[in-house]
Order: structure tokens, then sequence, then C-alpha cells
């Protein structure tokens, strides 16, 4: 009866992995999120470099995580063999070219036929050199206020394997995102990722609790930290 007791207040295994974003310098509290993630985002706001030019990524592996999302914004189909020709044999890695364009697409810094066009042959590349293809969006295109059509975003089946979103709930109620993620879900009938999220303990524990098991993988962003309080609720235990 002993070891049935102890069976029932193990937690859960959940099929969603959780992790944070990793800076290029380690912070004094990175171990706060790093000791407890299964999954690491790093972004790269130029070219796709090799493996080892990352030292958040190698802070990450030796940490024991060997699952990566990488995000980068060079339009090359070189630099991301050279880097995927870098990657440890035990890593998966999920790849995007930039993520969330909504913004950028607005401001004509680039067309969304161009968008599409480059997101189709950069995918290809990196689905023949091993990286699993995915599309990043604001969870607020999702939103009716945003004033976007999320269907203007689709791109042609099998480009990509993954629809993550960036769904941070500091100035959204949990409830709401994890709504419209899930209608989504739905709609492309492609499994669901989060590749940002950040907000008070509270929102985040919500979060968690209305999506969990729902994701491949969810990261939270850390670029202003991650609170005790947060940590907890994001990784659903005490560290």
């Amino acid at each position: 009866m002993a070891g049935a007791t102890v069976l029932a207040l193990a937690p859960a295994a959940s099929a969603t992995d959780y992790g944070a974003s990793l800076s290029p310098q380690a912070p004094a509290d990175e171990a706060r999120w790093l000791s407890r993630s299964t999954v690491a985002r790093v972004f790269d706001t130029g070219t796709l470099d090799t493996w080892d030019s990352y030292p958040p990524l190698q802070r990450a592996y030796d940490a024991g995580i060997r699952k990566f999302v990488i995000s980068w914004k060079g339009t090359t189909g070189a630099e991301i063999r050279t880097f995927a020709a870098t990657i440890p044999a035990d890593a998966t890695v999920f790849g995007t070219w930039w993520h969330e364009p909504e913004n950028d697409i607005a401001t004509g810094e680039f067309t969304l036929r161009y968008w599409k066009r480059t997101m189709v042959r950069l995918c290809g590349v990196m689905r023949r050199n091993g990286i699993i293809p995915i599309r990043v969006l604001m969870a607020w295109s999702l939103f009716p206020q945003s004033g976007r059509n999320i269907r203007s975003y689709d791109l042609p089946k099998g480009t990509i394997a993954i629809a993550a979103f960036d769904g941070h709930v500091y100035d959204k109620m949990p409830r709401n995102v994890a709504r419209h993620l899930l209608e989504e879900k739905r709609r492309n009938k492609l499994p669901l990722a989060m590749a940002e999220t950040s907000g008070p303990a509270k929102r985040i524990r919500t979060l968690r609790h209305l999506l969990d098991g729902k994701m491949r993988w969810a990261t939270y962003l850390t670029r202003d930290g991650m609170t005790v309080r947060q940590a907890n609720a994001w990784f659903g235990r005490p560290g």
C-alpha cells in the first residue's frame, strides 16, 4: 500500500515539454529555469551560424536538454545546411525563419507573399537536413480585435510540422489565449506549440492548466527574468 500511495502522489506525466528561452550571457539565476527545462529556445536576429557559435545551446545541452527551438532571420539555404551539419546526433531541433512576421508585414518590411515564399523554400531545406520546420505567429493575431485574418498566414500543406504561437498573458486573460489557440489547432489540424509566454504566476499557472498535454512544447520568455513563483507555476512544481 505504501508504494501505491507514493504513486498516487507523484505528478502526472505531461505530453508537453516545458522550457525557456536562453540568453547569450547566462544570468545569475538561469538555473531556476534551465535545471527544470526539457526544451530550450534560442534567438538569432541575423544569419544562422554553427551550433558551437551559440553558448546558450551548449549550456542547455550540457544541462541534459535534447530538444531545441531556434529562430533566425537569414534567408539562405546554405546557412541552414551548415548549421544542421553541426547539430549533435542526439538533439532534436525545431527551426523557424522570422518568427512573428505580422508587424513586419504590416509596416512594409516585406510582403506577405515574400514571407510565404521564403518560408516554403527554407522549410524545405530544413526538412531535407533534419530540422523540424515550424511557424511562429502571435496569439494576438487570433483575436478579432487584432483585425487580422489568421488564414492569411496559412502555408501549403506539408510546409510546417507545428503551428506555434507567442501567447503572453501579462495583458490578456489566459482563458482567452487558450481558447483561441485550441480553436486554431482544430482549424489548421496541426500540432500546437507555444514559442513564448510570460506573465504573473497566477495567470501562467492557469494557462498551463488549460493547455497542458495539448501542446507539443512550450517555452517561457526570460528576457525580464523568471521569478521563483513564475518558475514554479510554469514547470508545475517547486524547484
